[in-house]
């Protein structure tokens, strides 16, 4: 199970976890008032949720030559590792 607490993140990225799922539900639902009222609370966390559960367990993809970034990955292996108060990995 990949980990994802909204608490985690500061102030700020927690704003823009919200505004990201308002959106992205809105997109998903083909809404075109983005300021109407008719939010399904549950798929709004839900959405919450994957978002954060990405910002954490995400890894950058880069190009080996130019070392730029290409993309994101999740990886279930890699969740395995982790940076807890008790790691288990250097």
């Amino acid at each position: 199970m990949l980990y994802a607490k909204m608490d985690s993140f500061n102030e700020e990225k927690q704003k823009f976890i919200v505004e990201m799922s308002y959106v992205l539900l809105r997109y998903i639902k083909n809404k075109q008032d983005l300021m109407s009222d008719d939010i399904d609370m549950e798929e709004l966390v839900f959405l919450q949720n994957v978002i954060c559960k990405i910002m954490v367990n995400s890894f950058t993809i880069q190009n080996y030559f130019y070392l730029d970034a290409s993309g994101a990955g999740i990886y279930a292996w890699a969740n395995f590792i982790n940076s807890h108060c008790k790691p288990n990995a250097i």
